[in-house]
This record gives structure tokens, C-alpha cells and sequence, in this order.
């Protein structure tokens, strides 16, 4: 939707959507490719991917819905972090915990692994220059990078980023007692994720057992 001057503006899970649908593809591409540089390169490219579409649900998800509702109270807070650029730690772990009855449990899953590759992502972000020096017949070199984080990725790593970063934004509706349909349909609603028939069967009887 074209605003006033060169302004876009879209839904608020518009964006979202699209990362997600982003890290979609890129596990698709590391699932099916057989060169194994290709995969290493799609499968990082996923795990960052991943993370930038969780931050990006909480930034649009609090600054939406904390302008009513049982969240405003906490809107000024929420703001200020935002000006502030609050890291993506603190605003998991700060900003759902302020605003409902709890917030993520970070012993367990999901949230556990989500923290978890989280260190992925800052693991490939920040290699480790290692000045130890190792040596060949005639020639020494020094001053080389520790690339082991992103050696060992592949496309599990990639349909992971996929998983974690659903499994979360699924558990940030269930911290709000959300029915478990509903769960579901917020899924489809920010990650584009179409739950399958079992999946709905499921969920609707658990909601109908409570």
C-alpha cells in the first residue's frame, strides 16, 4: 500500500511474513542442493535470517499491540527500548515476562534452543582471529581465522532456523493462554506456516478438552 511521498505500508506481520518466507526458501535450497559449499552458504544465510524475523515479531508485535489493550500499560517502557535499540536478549527476555503472566521459560525448549542459535548466529558473526602460527615444510602462516562454526554448518542447520524460529513466535501466543487453534492460526497469520490437517484435528481437540 503506497502512502503519502515515496511511504510503503503494509500489515503489521507484512514484513514478517516475508522474512519468514525468505527463510523458507533458503532451507528448501540447502535441503536439496548437493554441493555441500552451497548448503554451508544457505544454511548460514538461514540461521541469520531466522533471528532477524524473531526480532523483527517482537519490535512489530509489542509496538502494535502495546498501543491498547492489557499491554499499554507497559508501552512507554517498550518504546523507550526501541529508541534505545535494545538488544534482541534483552527484549526476549524482558519484554514478555513484563507484560504477561510469565514470560519464556530459557531452561526449556523452545526458548532454550532459540537462545541457542542465537549463539549460532553471533558464533558466525564474530570468528576468532587465532594468532598461533602453524607451520609446513618452508613456510609458517600466522593470523588465521577460526572458521569452524560455519565448516560444520548444513541443511539441518537451516530447516532448524526454520523450526526454532516458529516454535517461538507459537510460544509467545501460549504465554498470552491463548487456545490452541488460535496458536496455530497466528502461526499461519505472522510465519506463513499452513499447520497440517493432523496438526488443526489436534488442536482442536485440545481446546475442546478445556
Amino acid at each position: 500500500m503506497t502512502g503519502g511521498g515515496d511511504r510503503e505500508f503494509g500489515s503489521p506481520n507484512s514484513i514478517v511474513w516475508r522474512y519468514f518466507a525468505c527463510l523458507r526458501r533458503l532451507a528448501h535450497e540447502a535441503s536439496t542442493t548437493p554441493d555441500a559449499d552451497l548448503q554451508r552458504e544457505t544454511a548460514a544465510l538461514a540461521v541469520f535470517m531466522a533471528v532477524s524475523a524473531i526480532e523483527a515479531f517482537l519490535n512489530i508485535w509489542f509496538r502494535t499491540f502495546s498501543e491498547a489493550g492489557p499491554v499499554v500499560a507497559h508501552r512507554g517502557t517498550i518504546m523507550a527500548d526501541l529508541r534505545s535499540r535494545r538488544g534482541l536478549a534483552y527484549k526476549f527476555t524482558t519484554w514478555p515476562e513484563m507484560c504477561f503472566d510469565k514470560g519464556f521459560d530459557l531452561d526449556r525448549p523452545p526458548a532454550k534452543t532459540f537462545l541457542a542459535l542465537v549463539e549460532q548466529r553471533n558464533a558466525l558473526m564474530h570468528f576468532t582471529t587465532n594468532y598461533d602460527s602453524i607451520e609446513v615444510p618452508w613456510v609458517t602462516v600466522q593470523g588465521l581465522v577460526d572458521i569452524t562454526a560455519y565448516q560444520s554448518l548444513g541443511s539441518p542447520d537451516a530447516a532448524n532456523a526454520v523450526r526454532v524460529a516458529e516454535e517461538i513466535v507459537g510460544e509467545f501466543f501460549c504465554l498470552q493462554n491463548a487456545g490452541a487453534v488460535e496458536v496455530l492460526k497466528q502461526i499461519h497469520y505472522w510465519t506463513c506456516g499452513v499447520p497440517s490437517q493432523i496438526e488443526l484435528t489436534e488442536a482442536r481437540r485440545q481446546d475442546a478438552a478445556t
